[in-house]
């Protein structure tokens, strides 16, 4: 297949005799943008280490660029060069942000020409020409994050790999980040995988979504998952849950529907004001701590499944049994 980057085949991982990741099948074209979402533990890093060929899956075949890049170790540290992962919380080197750009550069072989001509690109690409001297040790998270990116994209890599590059920066270098990612696929030709745990952020910057539970792919998130007959209420079209619960979609439909809301972007609250069109008032049923965030129940005449930090959780003093707000905004709902 001439378009092919990346497919991966009967892909399992195994720690002792935990499996983490199964994988049947998975098809990535060239020049496409696709998303990982789902929560911490369902094995988005892991698979993104297996396609990165960094890390080795128990059993399976990884074809990179249409070679096997399974069994022969030769073959396998020439493809690597041509796929780059920026980690969640990326490493840079105690010197300047040119020389951390520079150092992958230098690793290939390149003269000093076309590095330095390859650093003032990818800078300038990420916004950070004036921090070219600056000591990387004093950045912002948000502005490591974009060092990384113009580190990575520097490479000029045929497959890009992102592990949650917006998880730990603030919503301005959310925004610029996003532009990152677009620009990476438009400017330099690369194919890019990403992970997150938006939905929102997914469907606006990939063409396909994965949702990976419990390390397997599955057509929708493992919460929130509704079905019925679209109903219209003031000339809008809604999803009956339950008698007063009524769901705004993000679009006009008829006929039966599946929806599914990521827990991520159900925001919980106790006085409710919101502008957002889908909010429902209910109570606290469970809680529990999944993958150090807490995983929050409302009753609110169905259960919808929110997840917040521990640090939301003692800033809001939420209790099992506490009458809370759970909204969500309509364009945050999948729909299918």
């Amino acid at each position: 297949m001439t378009d092919e980057i990346l497919r991966l085949e009967g892909i399992a991982k195994e720690y002792g005799a935990t499996p983490v990741l199964d994988i049947p099948e998975l098809f990535v074209e060239k020049g496409s943008v696709h998303a990982l979402v789902g929560p911490n533990g369902s094995g988005k890093t892991t698979l993104l280490e297996i396609a990165a060929l960094i890390g080795e899956p128990s059993r399976g075949t990884v074809h990179l660029l249409g070679e096997d890049a399974t069994t022969d170790k030769t073959r396998r540290r020439k493809l690597r060069r041509a796929v780059t992962l920026v980690d969640q919380n990326p490493y840079l080197f105690d010197t300047t942000v040119s020389r951390n750009i520079a150092f992958g550069l230098e690793a290939r072989g390149l003269e000093r020409d076309a590095i330095n001509r390859r650093v003032g690109e990818a800078l300038e690409s990420v916004g950070l020409g004036p921090f070219a001297d600056r000591g990387a040790s004093g950045l912002s998270a948000g502005e490591t994050q974009r060092v990384a990116l113009a580190r990575a994209v520097a490479l000029r890599p045929a497959l890009l790999l992102l592990d949650e590059p917006t998880a730990n920066v603030d919503l301005f270098h959310v925004q610029i980040l996003e532009k990152l990612i677009k620009k990476a696929v438009d400017e330099v030709g690369a194919t890019v995988i990403f992970a997150t745990h938006s939905l929102a952020q997914s469907r606006k910057l990939a063409g396909t979504v994965h949702h990976l539970v419990g390390g397997t792919l599955s057509a929708t998130p493992s919460e929130n998952h509704f079905s019925g007959v679209v109903e219209e209420k003031n000339g809008e079209s809604t999803l009956r849950l339950a008698p007063g619960v009524r769901v705004a979609l993000p679009e006009a439909r008829e006929g039966e529907v599946h929806i599914s809301i990521p827990p991520e972007e159900i925001l919980l609250s106790r006085d409710g004001l919101s502008t957002a069109r889908n909010t429902f008032r209910g109570r606290i049923g469970a809680m529990s701590l999944e993958g150090g965030r807490i995983q929050v129940t409302v009753d609110v005449g169905v259960n919808l499944v929110s997840v917040i930090t521990p640090k939301t959780l003692g800033a809001m003093n939420l209790k099992v049994g506490d009458p809370v707000h759970a909204t969500f905004e309509v364009f945050s709902i999948l729909l299918y």
